[in-house]
């Protein structure tokens, strides 16, 4: 979830009652959310994969806006946490779902580093051309790092953008619809994200990828249902056929 600008507020309030009730429902159980932030210089775990509520709700109770928008390592977290929940056994499927307004201000070396100064000579940018270039190297580092996500997919791991940006046809927009298709994922434009939205996109994205890995090969019938189980950045992850209850 992107929580770099004033508008993150209310991101971060829909994320933390979309994620709250998602592990409230009985049918649930199974499920683990988990929570990756991206402002400031770099993306961190704030709530690590958990189907504890108790730990979810003292976690995103410290979570608070700031400033600078790291993009893409919040991408590159959220497939990392993805793909080290699958290949730990600990989840079969993971939907990752990024609420962004589609800006990208800092590259991956500053995230790397965590400072921005020695990219800019610690003065910010000397010339147009100069912020025009690194404006067009966090683009491609973004559509990179979304790449990367789309190769996840083999895993079980789907994306979907969320796009919040007010102004639909914005270039922001644009970046957020291309990284959706960099991804292979799906994109939503929620201007006013609640968190009683974000529980449909993730419940929508969660059935997609569910009838995707059920869709029948030939000669089978296609499934009448299939039951909704369980999501990073928001990441809904559902789990193998044991009980991992996080931490009460």
């Amino acid at each position: 979830v992107d929580s770099s600008s004033s508008a993150s507020a209310r991101r971060i309030a829909a994320v933390r009652g979309a994620a709250l009730s998602i592990l409230a429902q009985p049918y649930h159980k199974r499920t683990r959310v988990s929570i990756i932030p991206f402002k400031g210089m770099q993306a961190h775990v704030q709530l690590p994969p958990t189907s504890s509520i108790a730990l979810a709700s003292r976690r995103l109770d410290r979570l608070a806006p700031g400033s600078g928008s790291p993009l893409a390592h919040g991408l590159q977290l959220a497939a990392r946490t993805a793909r080290e929940a699958i290949s730990s056994g600990t989840a079969r499927r993971a939907v990752v779902l990024c609420l962004s307004d589609g800006r990208a201000n800092i590259p991956l070396s500053a995230s790397a580093t965590g400072s921005i100064a020695e990219h800019t000579g610690g003065h910010g940018y000397d010339s147009w051309e100069t912020a025009a270039r690194v404006r067009e190297q966090m683009r491609g580092e973004v559509l990179g790092v979304a790449s990367e996500l789309n190769h996840l997919r083999t895993l079980g791991v789907s994306t979907v953008m969320v796009d919040t940006e007010s102004r639909f046809a914005s270039v922001q927009s644009a970046l957020a619809q291309q990284v959706a298709q960099a991804c292979g994922g799906s994109y939503e434009h929620v201007p006013a994200a609640t968190d009683s939205q974000l529980v449909g996109v993730a419940a929508r994205a969660t059935r997609a990828a569910l009838l995707g890995a059920a869709a029948p090969r030939g000669g089978e019938e296609p499934l009448a249902h299939v039951p909704l189980r369980n999501i990073v950045a928001g990441m809904h992850c559902e789990e193998d056929g044991e009980n991992h209850n996080g931490p009460q």
